[in-house]
């Protein structure tokens, strides 16, 4: 079976093939706080899961089950791929990598692809917001240019005293810290 390939962000062809087609759209739509696990199961093996996620990730979706996430799961994704999006349409090679808690997938990634620059969209390592500056050290380490602040900045940027002391010392007004 060949999918039809979406070159228009309103084309819905895709939705023909979907797993859901035909099933109550209440399912996908549940009241607050509700369950959101039987719709999820009939997205689960979808053929055009990831057409149907793009849509509402394109149309900002602000509700419901779309590619098998709910609103909350879109949201925490949503600004990962409007960068990649917006690097692929630029022109640029881009290559998506998701980092948890493990140093090895970034070396491997960098050999690999051999990177001009890292987008770093990184906001914890291990669970931990705390520890993103060793990821951006370890990027140091490897010589590979990424984009955000280094890993000094990140350090300095988490102690809310230390801020406040170099923002005044530069004349910043800030409020009064006790």
């Amino acid at each position: 079976m060949k999918l039809p390939v979406a070159t228009d962000p309103d084309d819905r062809t895709w939705q023909d093939y979907a797993n859901c087609l035909g099933v109550d759209p209440d399912l996908f739509f549940p009241e607050r706080g509700a369950s959101t696990r039987e719709a999820k199961e009939v997205c689960r093996g979808c053929i055009v899961r990831a057409q149907c996620l793009e849509y509402a990730l394109v149309h900002s979706e602000k509700f419901g089950i779309w590619g098998g996430m709910s609103e909350r799961e879109r949201y925490e994704i949503k600004t990962e791929y409007d960068v990649l999006t917006t690097l692929r349409a630029a022109g640029h090679d881009v290559h998506a990598l998701g980092v948890r808690d493990e140093l090895l997938p970034i070396r491997l990634a960098v050999e690999q692809w051999r990177p001009h620059v890292v987008f770093n969209l990184l906001e914890d390592f291990f669970g931990l917001r705390e520890f993103d500056h060793h990821v951006v050290s370890y990027l140091e380490l490897l010589r590979v240019p990424y984009t955000g602040c280094n890993p000094r900045g990140l350090v300095l940027s988490r102690d809310k005293a230390l801020s406040k002391k170099i923002l005044t010392y530069h004349r910043i007004a800030v409020p009064r810290f006790d």
